[in-house]
């Protein structure tokens, strides 16, 4: 069972029930004018990891959906993009390096379990 949602909307994947209708509401959205989550929440009664995975869906299907604290927003340029782009870009980044530090952990703990080395749990990884 995964911890969220989020894995349940992939690429490869049917989209959320939600997606079209979240489109709707971004797709008239501007940078200038960007619609906040709590807005498609309450429009469309739904849940904030719900509006989060028709995001996730839709960008992932090509469609130009910026974000900011603001909001989304539909984009009509590649410059009203650009910071959406390097924020999920800095993110990813963030995510490789926790996964690469767990992995450490991890080859750490086999390591030592190989050994007879269980200790208590505390792991100092290099």
């Amino acid at each position: 069972m995964p911890l969220t949602t989020f894995e349940d909307y992939t690429v490869h994947s049917k989209p959320p029930p939600a997606s079209g209708l979240v489109q709707g509401i971004l797709s008239s959205a501007t940078y200038a004018h960007p619609v906040k989550s709590i807005y498609i929440e309450i429009e469309l009664g739904i849940k904030g990891n719900e509006v989060r995975a028709c995001i996730h869906y839709l960008r992932c299907a090509g469609y130009p959906i910026g974000s900011s604290s603001k909001g989304y927003w539909w984009a009509q340029t590649p410059e009203e993009l650009a910071t959406t782009i390097l924020h999920g870009e800095q993110r990813a980044r963030s995510n490789l390096a926790w996964v690469r530090g767990l992995l450490r952990a991890s080859q750490a703990m086999t390591e030592d379990y190989e050994q007879g080395e269980l200790g208590n749990g505390v792991l100092a990884v290099s």
